[in-house]
């Protein structure tokens, strides 16, 4: 069947999009409604395809879900391609995550598709189908039938029916299919005690249903189920990966791949408690470090944790290899069942955006990320700050780059009328990202400084009134305080665009993304204000990326 061209989008939406301040530059976004999770990426033929989590024309992300399209030569020139997968016979409420494989059949996209039950309809009172399913194109635009690979009566019995998102690999001529999954209760020899009471198994759906609420604890174990093919049409069950002591009740977005001689299991678990440093959000992503070969008795231990991101905004991220080598991850800047809120739902009719393309590599048994050089064609003029000096993005996009030295380290990000919005600080080896509810009352020197930037600053917008301090907090969203340790700081790098913020720390060792919403009345203006004792100090204002949209 032939890609979809969306058709929600007309001429005035169109010009919206251009108008919205809070559209980002540089990072992937939708055309309307709402976009998550990151799936399928691949390169095919020297084309970049990025797939995604799409729900158009609703921002709430409540309606079925289907897989949105980018392709582009470059990881900076992509176009949208309209809608690649919908909803059918299968997947009547939804496609939901999974993987791509490019191999001598081109190009095999594995996805989720979920039916839920009605009373009678599924066998033995089950909830819902979990169906894997495989489409596959030869040039990225047209797909083959659907391919129904495995249903309910292929799962272990002691695994509830939140079981999707495969992510699939070739290793040694054989096909391997790794699923999300959750067990019923803990396993054998387990010691993870069931709470007092929780919610039912439907109340969480995680990068994929949007707003629904969860609760932190819930009988079971999270794990990873693991299935072969030598065809990739016909599968065998292999085992699970679980940590016996329990660690979360569900698994999600699961990635398996090999870098730099490791082995890396990347996952999203959902159940873990809250601690000062670590699991902050209301679910977590990281990697476990894979010991033994792929068919033997593989285990996974709970102290290779790690992960990915300790900002506000980060989960399901998925990996990919291109032509060059390079091990290419992508994750949506966003949080479900988040307390806080994204502004752009109500207010722009969009949600979602997604990280820049980030290229791993391993270092000292961690995983370093680092935004890909293809990012690095972006930067336009070129500014060297002075300590305490602020620099200003006057299309809301940038960089900056500190390091050689010690001592604390200071950063406001924020507006002309909103100075604080952001700050990030470094003490005695403790990053602190926060999102302050409160806004300094601007003087007439710095309202006169605002104007003489090119600033348009209405009367009733500068000093006295009680909205100002209203319009702050909501530039937060709701976000409050995320803490990292990290040991001595060596460098920091700041990427900077419109609505969004992610933070590279000591090589990309730790990484922070949060997503933020400045005034609109300032236009695009970003100002940052560093304070950095001895280190050096380089920024750079960015163009923006060329997406084309349906008009």
């Amino acid at each position: 069947m032939k890609a979809k061209q969306i058709e929600c989008i007309d001429r005035g939406k169109s010009m919206n999009y251009f108008l919205d301040s809070w559209r980002p530059g540089f990072h992937l976004s939708p055309p309307d409604g709402w976009m998550s999770d990151p799936v399928g990426l691949c390169q095919m033929n020297g084309i970049y395809h990025f797939f995604f989590l799409y729900t158009p024309g609703d921002p709430t992300g409540r309606s079925t879900k289907v897989w949105g399209h980018f392709q582009g030569r470059s990881l900076t020139e992509m176009k949208y391609e309209g809608i690649a997968i919908a909803a059918g016979e299968h997947e009547r409420d939804g496609v939901y995550p999974g993987s791509a494989l490019v191999d001598e059949h081109g190009m095999n996209l594995f996805y989720s598709g979920i039916i839920r039950c009605a009373p009678g309809e599924c066998p033995d009172d089950e909830n819902r189908i979990s169906n894997q399913l495989l489409i596959c194109s030869e040039d990225g635009r047209d797909f083959s039938r659907k391919t129904l690979l495995l249903s309910n009566p292929d799962y272990p019995d002691n695994l509830t029916l939140m079981i999707r998102d495969p992510n699939v690999w070739k290793e040694n001529d054989r096909y391997y299919m790794v699923l999300a999954a959750g067990m019923k209760d803990s396993p054998p020899d387990g010691d993870a005690a069931a709470p007092s009471s929780a919610s039912s198994i439907d109340e969480a759906e995680s990068c994929t249903d949007g707003g629904r609420k969860s609760h932190r604890s819930r009988p079971g174990n999270g794990c990873a189920l693991v299935y072969t093919s030598k065809d990739r049409i016909h599968w065998d069950y292999l085992k699970e990966y679980y940590i016996p002591e329990g660690f979360g009740y569900q698994w999600e977005c699961p990635d398996y791949f090999h870098l730099d001689g490791k082995t890396v299991l990347s996952v999203c678990p959902q159940g873990l408690d809250q601690e000062d440093y670590h699991f902050q959000n209301h679910y977590s992503a990281g990697y476990f470090f894979v010991e033994g070969e792929t068919r033997g008795g593989q285990l996974v231990r709970r102290e290779s944790f790690h992960e990915w991101d300790q900002g506000f905004d980060f989960y399901a991220p998925q990996t990919f290899e291109d032509a060059a080598g390079r091990r290419i991850l992508l994750a949506w800047a966003g949080m479900p069942d988040a307390s806080y809120t994204n502004l752009t739902t109500d207010k722009e009719g969009w949600q979602g955006i997604l990280t820049v393309p980030r290229q791993l590599s391993v270092r000292n048994g961690r995983i370093l990320q680092r935004p890909v050089d293809e990012i690095l064609a972006l930067r336009q003029t070129r500014l060297a700050p002075m300590n305490g000096e602020p620099v200003s993005y006057e299309n809301g996009t940038g960089e900056l780059m500190i390091g050689d030295g010690d001592g604390s380290v200071r950063v406001r990000i924020g507006s002309l009328l909103q100075p604080n919005v952001v700050t990030l600080q470094y003490e005695e080896g403790v990053v602190t990202l926060s999102l302050e509810s409160g806004v300094r009352r601007l003087s007439a020197r710095a309202a006169a400084a605002a104007q003489a930037e090119g600033a348009v600053l209405a009367a009733d917008s500068l000093v006295g009134r009680e909205d100002i301090a209203e319009a702050a907090a909501k530039a937060s969203g709701g976000r409050k305080l995320r803490r990292a340790k990290v040991g001595a700081l060596r460098n920091l790098r700041i990427l900077v665009d419109s609505s969004i913020i992610e933070i590279f720390i000591n090589d990309g060792e730790h990484v922070m993304t949060t997503r933020y919403y400045p005034n609109h009345k300032d236009s695009k203006v970003r100002m940052v204000n560093a304070e950095y004792g001895l280190r050096s100090c380089q920024s750079w204002e960015y163009r923006e990326m060329d997406v084309p949209f349906p008009v």
